[in-house]
C-alpha cells in the first residue's frame, strides 16, 4: 500500500496474516495473507497451506513482489473467477511482497461465475483486513563486538528501544541488529560512547526492513 506520511511516500506490506473462514452455499473458503520476498517464499507458503488444510478442492493464490512482478492461479476454477480477483485486490491496495491464498472445500453447490468472483474476493478482502501491515524501507544491519562487562546495559538499552538482536557469546558478545538508518544515527553515539564505549562496529550493510505500521 502506498500512502504519504509527512510528505514522504510510505510503502506497505503484510507482516502477519490471520486465517479467516467463510461459508458460501456449503462451500468452505479459508483465506490468509502472507509476507513473501521471492517466488520460492511463495511456494513455501503454498506448501504450508496445503499441509495445514489438506485435500481441499482448490488452492487459489496471487502475489505481488514488486510492481510488475506478480503471479496468480485459478487452480482449476473457471478462468478469471479466482486468481484474478485476488490479484486485483492486491493491486488496488498497492501492496508489495504480499501473497493471498484462499483454500476452497467444495460444498456441492456450484456458485456460478459471478458467485465465485464475489466469494474469492470477499474472503481475500477479509483476510487483508485482519492482517497486520508493516512499512517497507531500506535499513541497516549492524554487527557489534561488545565486552561482557558492557553487555547487560546494552541489552537493556536495546530492549528499551524495542530492538530485536541476535547474540553470539564467545570471547566477546557478538550482537547483530537490523534497524532504520535514522534510528542508528540517533543511537550510534549513545551506544559507542556512553553505554558500551569499548565495543566495536565490525560490519554494517544495507538490508530490507519491515517496521510495524502505523
Amino acid at each position: 500500500m502506498l500512502c504519504r506520511e509527512k510528505g514522504e511516500l510510505v510503502v506497505l506490506t503484510v507482516i502477519q496474516g490471520i486465517p479467516i473462514e467463510k461459508i458460501v452455499k456449503q462451500s468452505r473458503f479459508i483465506s490468509v495473507a502472507y509476507h513473501v520476498r521471492t517466488h520460492d517464499d511463495a511456494l513455501s507458503r503454498l506448501t504450508s497451506v496445503q499441509n495445514q488444510w489438506p485435500k481441499a478442492t482448490h488452492y487459489v493464490w496471487a502475489y505481488i513482489l514488486d510492481p510488475g512482478h506478480e503471479r496468480m492461479t485459478d487452480d482449476k476454477e473457471p478462468q478469471g473467477t479466482a486468481g484474478a480477483p485476488t490479484l486485483a485486490l492486491l493491486q488496488k491496495h498497492h501492496l508489495i511482497h504480499t501473497m493471498l491464498i484462499t483454500v476452497r472445500y467444495f460444498g456441492g453447490t456450484k456458485l456460478g461465475t459471478g458467485g465465485l468472483v464475489h466469494a474469492y474476493q470477499d474472503a481475500a478482502k477479509e483476510a487483508l483486513a485482519q492482517a497486520k501491515l508493516g512499512q517497507e524501507q531500506e535499513g541497516i544491519e549492524i554487527h557489534l563486538l561488545v565486552p561482557y562487562s558492557q553487555w547487560e546495559p546494552l541489552k537493556k538499552f536495546m530492549a528499551d528501544n524495542a530492538l530485536n538482536v541476535s547474540v553470539d557469546f564467545s570471547q566477546t558478545v557478538g550482537v547483530q541488529c537490523a534497524l532504520s538508518e535514522t534510528l542508528w544515527d540517533q543511537i550510534h553515539d549513545t551506544i559507542l560512547y556512553k553505554i558500551a564505549p569499548n565495543s566495536q562496529v565490525v560490519a554494517t550493510h544495507r538490508v530490507p526492513l519491515v517496521l510495524p505500521y502505523p
